[in-house]
């Protein structure tokens, strides 16, 4: 399996086909590497609430949607991905 079949794509509930998969994916990345972990602001950018990444077997699943994020999803090797706060922002502690 080639690592562009390794990546699929979800918006609104419909799965997005191999080439527009991968464009949404490289939008992604391009985004996280200036503004590391900010899945939110992703989503917003491109016209949704939310974004989440979750692994099934060996496919990357990037996930944009309106509806309430699905729970983390962590996979053997321990690694997740959810919407979070932008680069910088973290929770006050007391």
């Amino acid at each position: 399996m080639t690592s562009a079949n390794r990546l699929a794509a979800t918006v609104g509930g419909k799965a997005l086909e191999a080439g527009e998969a991968r464009l949404l994916w490289q939008r992604f990345s391009s985004h996280m590497d200036v503004q590391e972990n900010d899945f939110s602001g992703f989503a917003r950018g491109e016209g949704w609430a939310h974004a989440s990444v979750a692994v099934q077997g060996d496919v990357a699943i990037l996930t944009l949607g309106n509806e309430a994020p699905p729970p983390v999803q962590t996979t053997e090797g321990g690694r997740a991905g959810r919407a979070g706060r932008a680069k910088g922002k973290s929770r006050a502690r007391r």
